[in-house]
């Protein structure tokens, strides 16, 4: 919807009714609640077992807002918190309390094994990190420069920063505040927002274009 008002905005009147809004989607074999605990997955990923893990996964990192995720990281005075990263970029640049796990194969593991995904983009279309993230039964802190915040449910499965410059304390203190949900509650939101799903909306969209085309000739 964000893509879609920001077409409405710079382009001719007449788009509008041309738009049609169509979710990423995720694959539900792959990205579910983990079946081990928490403690289980990061002794497997040598991950920390005794500090609040925030995940920051994705490539790009200036734009993902790196540093504005170190920054709430660091706002987060009353747990014990530690930023992970994960995806492809400089590693000098890292905070010295960050910890850089390179690029991974087993992403789900990462979400499920965190304890909140973080992710103060500047700009994204709609990121499949943080549905994933939600898919897998983790909250998630993003921005509304992100599409991808529309499928979080605000206060509840996840915190939406007015922008990625601000609300640093603001979204620690979410942090702090809403640890240890159900990650089958959380799951739960997003489950129509499948792979299947978002093939079937844009067979529909074709099915509209065809039938329109027919109509007129």
């Amino acid at each position: 919807k964000m893509v879609a008002n920001e077409l409405r905005c710079y382009y001719h009147p007449w788009i509008a009714p041309k738009i049609r809004v169509v979710h990423n989607g995720y694959d539900p074999k792959k990205f579910a609640p983990p079946s081990k605990s928490k403690a289980e997955l990061r002794r497997e990923l040598s991950l920390p077992e005794d500090e609040v893990i925030l995940l920051f996964a994705g490539s790009g990192w200036k734009r993902k807002g790196l540093k504005q995720a170190e920054a709430i990281a660091g706002a987060c005075k009353n747990i014990k918190a530690r930023l992970v990263v994960v995806g492809k970029g400089d590693e000098k640049s890292l905070g010295k309390n960050t910890l850089y796990k390179g690029v991974v194969q087993n992403i789900e593991k990462y979400y499920q094994a965190a304890d909140v995904m973080v992710l103060p983009t500047l700009y994204d279309p709609f990121s499949n990190a943080v549905l994933e993230a939600l898919a897998c039964g983790t909250p998630v802190v993003t921005t509304a420069q992100n599409g991808a915040s529309e499928v979080v449910k605000e206060g509840v499965t996840g915190y939406v920063m007015p922008h990625p410059e601000s609300n640093h304390k603001e979204a620690a203190y979410w942090i702090e505040t809403h640890l240890g949900g159900d990650p089958k509650d959380i799951a739960e939101t997003v489950e129509l927002w499948t792979l299947e799903h978002e093939v079937a909306a844009i067979k529909r969209i074709f099915a509209e274009v065809e039938k329109n085309k027919n109509n007129h000739g």
